[in-house]
């Protein structure tokens, strides 16, 4: 059964307003974080979640099947009522329905060849300006003492995903017309190797200048995936099975992290690799994490609340340094399961006759896989002002608009 808004899906001038809103946004958030001022980022999350909330409100040709909207429907009933009883933030609740929005939100806009060049100027030219920034970026960063400076992280982080979003748009030749030609009797297609191999430099320099270990392993992942690993292997199930793995790993990646803390030759070998030791804080704030929770079981299961006070706060408020060890301080194991469940239906969804899409649903796939990653040592999937631009990607890989356009 498949619900529809018949009056909205005619209506072509609030599809044009919904279209120019969506750009609008879009362009805002990548454009904000040129700014490296952290104060502008946060300032901005309650003018990004209206403008969200709104442009749903105002259009949405959104199918939806009911077995879909009643998992949503207990998810978020159940964080609420978890919410309440922990007594935690209202907010870790509404990032939630932040998510849901923008899939819908991208999930439905009409997407054209125009809006996809437009953007990938607009994320190239945002990699660029960071290249010219990246110089040493990290240690600017660590002697900042205003606040004001982007993280580091962060910065390698946008710059990966931009990256992967070129690299796909360029595989399916929405960016630079390319054909495969014969050098020395083997078919190669050069003006996209030309493109890929600028993009790879940029990043790698700027990954490596912000010295982000983890989006280093999710720029590998990524690249071996999209580039290296034959079409066979990056079927349907096995790209979900990968996806669930590395949320799982990430669930216990602190465990063993903390458990080869005591392994200082490895502390070193990674420090003459990368200029940075790979024990930098985030062992003690999540050892304090497992001594809050370890009083009862019940702590695990249902969480203890944002509110709660830990030995994990920082200037920027309570940040664990882990995506689904958020989601347990929240709402606990039982939360977290719900939120990687959900996860899965729509890289399910997302993966749904992608033979039709020639392949663009699991290229997504791979990049959002990728990200997952980085949740290991970030909260990048929970992180207001990281929500857009991480699930655009999965709502944009599902837009039915989208096997439609025409590969010139």
């Amino acid at each position: 059964m498949k619900i529809i808004n018949k009056n909205i899906k005619t209506n072509n001038k609030l599809i044009f307003f919904n279209e120019c809103l969506a750009t609008i946004f879009y362009c805002y958030i990548f454009f904000m974080l040129s700014t490296y001022k952290t104060y502008s980022i946060y300032n901005a999350i309650p003018f990004i979640a209206s403008m969200i909330c709104m442009i749903i409100i105002i259009l949405s040709t959104e199918y939806i099947s009911i077995k879909n909207v009643t998992f949503i429907l207990i998810m978020i009933v159940y964080m609420s009522v978890d919410t309440i009883v922990n007594r935690g933030g209202i907010g870790s609740v509404l990032i939630q329905l932040y998510i849901i929005e923008t899939i819908i939100l991208f999930k439905n806009i009409k997407i054209t060849e125009r809006q996809i060049k437009f953007f990938a100027i607009v994320l190239f030219m945002l990699m660029l300006f960071h290249a010219i920034n990246a110089k040493n970026y990290y240690e600017v960063f660590e002697l900042d003492n205003s606040g004001e400076i982007l993280n580091s992280n962060s910065v390698a982080e946008i710059v990966f995903i931009i990256y992967g979003i070129l690299c796909i748009l360029q595989k399916h030749n929405w960016l630079i017309k390319s054909k495969k030609q014969r050098v020395f009797g083997v078919k190669i297609n050069g003006t996209s190797f030309i493109v890929y191999l600028i993009l790879t430099v940029i990043t790698f320099y700027i990954i490596n200048q912000c010295k982000s270990r983890t989006t280093l392993v999710s720029f590998f992942v990524f690249f071996t995936l999209l580039f290296i690993v034959p079409c066979k292997f990056k079927k349907k199930n096995i790209l979900l099975i990968i996806s669930g793995g590395i949320m799982i790993l990430g669930s216990v990646y602190p465990f063993i992290f903390l458990r080869l803390q005591q392994y200082t030759a490895l502390n070193m070998w990674i420090y003459s690799h990368t200029g940075r030791y790979y024990y930098t804080g985030r062992e003690q704030i999540w050892g304090n994490f497992i001594k809050e929770l370890s009083g009862t079981v019940l702590n695990w299961l249902f969480g203890v609340g944002s509110h709660t006070v830990l030995g994990v706060s920082t200037k920027w408020g309570t940040n664990l340094h882990n995506t689904y060890w958020g989601i347990i301080l929240n709402f606990g194991i039982i939360g977290l399961v719900l939120f990687i469940v959900f996860l899965l239906l729509n890289i399910k969804n997302t993966l749904k006759n992608d033979e039709i899409k020639k392949g663009i649903g699991s290229d997504f796939v791979i990049l959002f896989l990728s990200i997952l990653i980085i949740g290991w040592s970030e909260t990048i999937l929970i992180w207001s002002i990281m929500i857009p631009i991480c699930y655009s990607i999965i709502g944009v890989a599902q837009n039915r608009n989208l096997a439609n356009l025409k590969v010139r």
